[in-house]
């Protein structure tokens, strides 16, 4: 059997629809909370270009998706729901996602 991920690990991999306005991060956490992780990867990926986002976008925002779907088939609804209502606050998600691991990088 496959080692479980984090929760903070896949709520950093959703970052990219975690992070959007609550409208869109509305559409995509709904096809995540109720459809496979594959499933969810092709609806959000086809949803995302109906949308208006690039191929490339669209394609990170599938993927987001598709992370969210293993939250909830592997922490479950709740935790999806806590996850996901935690995201309306876009700012204190990025900064857990971004830890730079070389500070003086930012110096340049």
């Amino acid at each position: 059997m496959s080692k479980l991920r984090s929760v903070s690990e896949l709520r950093a991999r959703a970052i990219a629809v975690l992070s959007l306005n609550p409208k869109l991060r509305g559409v995509f956490t709904e096809i995540s909370g109720v459809n496979s992780p594959s499933a969810s990867y092709d609806l959000a990926e086809k949803t995302a270009r109906l949308h208006g986002f690039s191929p490339n976008e669209a394609i990170d925002i599938a993927k987001a998706s598709r992370w969210l779907a293993i939250l909830r088939r592997d922490y479950g609804k709740e935790e999806f729901n806590r996850v996901v209502s935690k995201s309306s606050r876009p700012r204190a998600i990025v900064a857990e996602a971004t830890v730079n691991p070389n500070p003086r990088a930012r110096e340049r």
